[in-house]
């Protein structure tokens, strides 16, 4: 690939895109302002609130983080608030599907969202919240996948192949990756369930975007017992395991492993919000805990920060870091291993964000924020209860400003954007 373009030929900038945002979002949509309905509603357990009114939605969720974060919020600072004014509800943003696939007793197997409150798919035809393409492809997917005479997963009894069949999208740049994870090794019919399966990817609605090409599939090994869906072991059937994101003018590797965020709107709802609340970065030393792919690190260098760190525990998330910050010509350090006190004994930072799981940082994390000790803290959550938790551990540090990203849209959860001024380091107290 010639520097200075990307696969689709469009010239870079800053060593990223450069796009028009509202292609960089995969936004072909426009603002729809049609009343959302779904057959699947309320059977499936994708959404729960997909017919009450957006603004109810955003204010129950809000009030709740008001609630929640009642005793840590700052008495004089700005009101908990969301980081976008919708011109009307949010519909198809969701980026990637993981469809458990299960027995079916007259059609072989069956695979989908699992209907609300149990382990049972229910096939999806039509979703408001996925990509369209990913719900089209889902579709054709499913007969592909009756055809191939693979037996599908009991978790009850482990037995069987096939667990799941995974398709992450990247609106921006139109690239699709697909994966089938199995419960073992061997994958009869390997070569021609991939045929089929990149066949049932050509075509797919593009919704005003890049065109979707489909550039790999994944064959991905869940051998443990239970329902987890996705395993440690993966290799390529055909094509490569990665995509590629255009992500705030960064062009962004991402491992079928590799977390990322599933919100086709991520940089205006999360990162360009975050990075507005660290303000200025020119010079700081910043600590990205829970990195990821870089998506904070990143944006931190480009800001000018002396010297930025990340810590990662994925393998295949610190090697796509490594690739992106070498490839967007950003100074990013990479450490693979577990955000704990034990990896950051040695670090110091102005700044540290922590982008944990839904299970937050726990008492592990918190600890090591405690070793860093930065001034500034930025701690984006998923989980409400465990952010709590965690705030409880970190009497240290004040909250100095809230801010929700609607990441999940119609679900009841909401991303959670934390502000902490530690509170013997000059600030005032919050």
């Amino acid at each position: 690939m010639e520097r200075g373009t990307n696969h689709l030929g469009q010239r870079t900038r800053n060593a990223g895109i450069d796009v028009e945002p509202s292609r960089q979002l995969g936004q072909g949509f426009g603002p729809d302002t049609s009343p959302l309905s779904c057959p699947n509603f309320g059977t499936c357990g994708g959404c729960v609130s997909l017919t009450t009114p957006y603004a109810t939605q955003r204010e129950a969720l809000r009030q709740r983080v008001e609630e929640q974060l009642g005793p840590w919020l700052p008495r004089d600072g700005p009101p908990v608030s969301f980081t976008d004014r919708p011109a009307a509800p949010p519909r198809h943003d969701r980026t990637r599907i993981l469809y458990p696939v299960q027995p079916h007793p007259q059609l072989g197997l069956t695979m989908g969202l699992f209907r609300r409150g149990t382990h049972t798919p229910v096939e999806i035809d039509a979703c408001e919240l996925q990509h369209p393409a990913l719900t089209e492809l889902g579709a054709r997917a499913l007969p592909v996948l009756r055809r191939s005479g693979l037996r599908p997963y009991d978790e009850t009894r482990h037995t069987g192949q096939v667990r799941a069949f995974s398709a992450r999208l990247a609106p921006s740049t139109g690239e699709l990756l697909l994966g089938i994870v199995t419960a073992e090794p061997r994958l009869d019919g390997a070569e021609a369930l991939a045929t089929a399966l990149l066949a049932a990817a050509s075509g797919l609605p593009d919704a005003g975007g890049p065109a979707i090409v489909p550039v790999g599939l994944v064959h991905n090994i869940q051998t443990r017992r239970g329902n987890a869906l996705v395993g440690a072991e993966s290799h390529a059937l055909s094509g490569r395991m990665t995509l590629q994101a255009c992500s705030d003018g960064l062009l962004l590797r991402i491992g079928f492993a590799s977390f990322y965020q599933l919100h086709r709107a991520v940089d205006r709802l999360l990162y360009d919000p975050a990075m507005q609340m660290l303000g200025d970065l020119q010079g700081a030393r910043v600590i990205d805990g829970y990195g990821g792919v870089g998506c904070f690190a990143l944006r931190a260098a480009r800001a000018g920060a002396a010297r930025v760190m990340l810590v990662e525990a994925s393998r295949s998330a610190c090697d796509d870091a490594r690739h992106n910050a070498a490839h967007n010509e950003l100074s990013v350090d990479v450490v693979e291993g577990a955000f704990s006190a034990d990896t950051c004994s040695e670090l110091a930072a102005d700044v540290l964000v922590v982008d944990p799981s839904r299970a937050g940082l726990g008492e592990v994390g918190c600890s090591a924020v405690r070793s860093v000790a930065a001034p500034r803290v930025l701690y984006a959550s998923c989980g409400l209860p465990a952010l709590r938790r965690d705030l409880e551990r970190l009497p240290e540090y004040g909250v100095a400003e809230v801010r929700l990203a609607d990441l999940f849209p119609h679900t009841g959860h909401v991303e959670t954007l934390v502000l902490l001024h530690r509170r013997s380091g000059g600030f005032p107290p919050c």
